[in-house]
């Protein structure tokens, strides 16, 4: 990965709410997604960089940034790099652009668990997370922690699934409160000792996945639909109410759900062991399919 040393190596005209036109020196095409923290765009990279691909994803934060949080940010996004898994998108570049963080990485074109680009098999969603969870746990154990499991971030690839998106909010965004942060839908894959102040954790990422997985093979969440509009509502629900897997899942599956929504002192999984749990029934599935 490079970085411009806390240089502005571009100035985005204002966005506004419409789209730019870049992003630094990179052609933007489109916007893939937006949250309160920024947005993801499509974007044509630089002919400085040298990619063969036509495409990268670029993610710019809003606000402007300091210099403490753009070393912050930039150290994360190296040790991310360093990791070279499989399973986590490429890092090309982090730099400022119009005074807001970005940094620019593969662009997944098969979509996400929350939007594929084509219905996916209930095999093929047990092997993502599975991938995502072997991301997590490599992330993990070079003492990082994503701090932003969801759906909206398990990406498709054509060979695999990558966890995207890592959440560096938390450096660039400090001030922000979890309320003013989430993101319609979001909140649901907060670990509740998360909403009440811890930081992210291995065990708290396991809750994440687990509830990631849930929306994806159910199609409910594990509080059934918390509302979109009422963040601070849906996180009284969250404290109050116990998770509950959906009673339509298979017992195999609904068996790990449970063990990785139990309190965090009964979890039997780290993320490592999750993935092989989910990998192991990926295969079982495919065995009787083929049967």
């Amino acid at each position: 990965m490079t970085e411009t040393e806390g240089q502005l190596i571009g100035r985005s005209p204002p966005t506004g709410q419409g789209v730019p036109a870049s992003v630094a020196d990179y052609e933007v095409q489109q916007v893939l997604g937006h949250g309160d923290s920024g947005r993801v765009y499509l974007a044509r990279p630089p002919n400085r960089l040298e990619r063969a691909e036509q495409f990268v994803a670029v993610k710019q934060f809003n606000g402007p940034c300091l210099d403490s949080a753009y070393d912050r940010a930039v150290e994360e996004l190296r040790a991310v790099s360093a990791l070279r898994s499989p399973y986590l998108p490429r890092v090309f570049e982090a730099g400022l652009a119009g005074g807001s963080f970005f940094y620019s990485m593969d662009h997944i074109v098969l979509g996400s668990l929350a939007a594929p680009g084509r219905r996916l098999s209930q095999t093929e969603v047990l092997l993502a997370v599975s991938h995502a969870a072997s991301a997590a746990h490599a992330l993990h154990e070079a003492g990082i922690a994503h701090a932003a499991i969801k759906p909206q971030n398990v990406l498709i690839g054509t060979r695999c699934a990558l966890l995207s998106d890592i959440g560096l909010g938390r450096y660039l965004r400090p001030g922000l409160t979890l309320t003013g942060a989430a993101t319609p839908g979001a909140v649901e894959y907060v670990d509740p000792s998360v909403l009440r102040g811890a930081s992210p954790s291995r065990s708290s990422e396991v809750w994440a996945l687990a509830a990631t997985l849930h929306r994806a093979v159910a199609g409910v969440g594990i509080y059934g639909e918390l509302s979109d509009d009422e963040p601070l509502a849906a996180i009284r629900k969250m404290m109050s109410t116990k998770p509950t897997v959906a009673p339509h899942l298979p017992p195999d599956i609904a068996a790990i759900l449970q063990a990785c929504l139990d309190p965090a002192d009964q979890r039997i999984f780290t993320a490592a062991e999750l993935a092989h749990r989910l990998t192991e029934l990926a295969r079982a599935r495919e065995g009787i399919s083929g049967g």
